[in-house]
């Protein structure tokens, strides 16, 4: 007997939970319902699931994995046409820092306020940040917490002898995506750090030049600020507990998405080689969080065997599987019917 593809529109009806549905669910709950409900989906790639999690199908995964540095290698050289090296770094790391939320807000920022204006004016460059942005929307210091006060009125003199002439590269307020952010992901966290490496610079190149990740680590994990280690947003109370400024996830992002493509747009020999240390270090990069369409590709592709887990441990391996499920499965219409991959996977096995 033969199983007919089930229709795209079906699929789509019988995968997606309406909101009041889906409400009821933690997030847990409902990344574990879908995962579920991509293993009934059939997969003309599922029967080389077993093969696929020993080691020449880990090869595979390895070589798609280093597709996401290299196009990103490509778009820094492809940048540096138009801007010099550091506005480069800087914009990335910028971009980087917005997260999925707020990513074109930091980019529009960094283009707005480039690395050149800022290190011009070094000792406001946090107060041109955040005036640029917008959050300095009043001068009225009765709104925020006495813990504030003085820290917003220093952001103040430091932007108001600009103001004038920024005040068309001010950031609409609606931008900003504040509502779906963690208290400890929020813009203006991320925008106080981003200000700090901006003024010390400087520390950046020198860390950045090692092509180290351990130098790189050392360098986000040992960002401080007196008032944004201990304040989620500017009207927000204290906390009583000290908060870095860049968390692990986030330093991995940078060090996967920005520093290594970095790296390679700058050692012609590392990116053709690919058993040289940038590479060794890359596929060593612990991965620090899932997202639903890993889980799905993971799904599609490994089924239900429980070592499909192993490849969701390294952002290498969660690159891999992301530039596999965006070449094939997203290009795919015929639910897997007629799609190549499982013949391109056996000839490269």
């Amino acid at each position: 007997m033969v199983t007919l593809p089930i229709p795209l529109s079906i699929r789509l009806c019988s995968t997606s939970l309406s909101r009041e549905a889906s409400a009821n669910f933690s997030a847990a709950q409902n990344r574990t319902a879908t995962s579920r409900r991509c293993a009934s989906i059939p997969r003309r790639c599922h029967k080389f699931s077993t093969q696929t999690c020993h080691s020449p199908g880990l090869g595979v995964v390895r070589r798609h994995s280093k597709i996401c540095p290299r196009n990103a290698c490509s778009a820094c050289w492809t940048q540096q046409r138009n801007f010099v090296r550091d506005e480069t770094l800087f914009q990335e790391i910028a971009s980087a820092l917005g997260y999925k939320e707020n990513k074109l807000p930091f980019t529009l920022l960094a283009q707005r306020l480039p690395l050149r204006l800022l290190r011009e004016n070094v000792r406001d460059c946090e107060a041109l940040l955040f005036g640029g942005a917008g959050f300095l929307h009043t001068h009225d210091l009765d709104v925020y917490k006495k813990s504030a006060r003085e820290y917003v009125r220093q952001l103040w003199d430091g932007w108001w002898p600009h103001r004038d002439e920024l005040q068309r590269f001010i950031l609409p307020a609606n931008t900003w995506r504040l509502s779906s952010t963690r208290p400890l992901n929020h813009p203006q966290r991320r925008l106080a750090a981003l200000g700090i490496l901006a003024r010390d610079w400087s520390r950046l190149q020198r860390a950045s030049g090692k092509n180290s990740v351990a130098a790189a680590n050392d360098l986000f994990r040992a960002l401080e600020h007196p008032f944004w280690n201990f304040h989620y947003t500017l009207t927000a109370a204290p906390s009583a507990k000290k908060m870095a400024l860049i968390g692990e996830s986030r330093i991995a992002d940078i060090l996967a998405n920005v520093l290594f493509p970095f790296w390679l747009a700058h050692d012609v020999a590392a990116a053709a080689s690919p058993s040289t240390p940038l590479w060794a270090e890359y596929a060593k990069l612990p991965a620090q969080l899932s997202n639903r369409r890993l889980e799905t590709a993971a799904t599609r592709l490994f089924g239900n065997d429980s070592r499909r887990k192993d490849f969701l441990k390294t952002v290498a391996h969660q690159q891999g599987l992301l530039q596999i499920y965006e070449d094939f499965c997203m290009q795919d219409n015929s639910d897997c019917a007629q799609c190549p991959f499982p013949e391109q996977m056996a000839n490269w096995m």
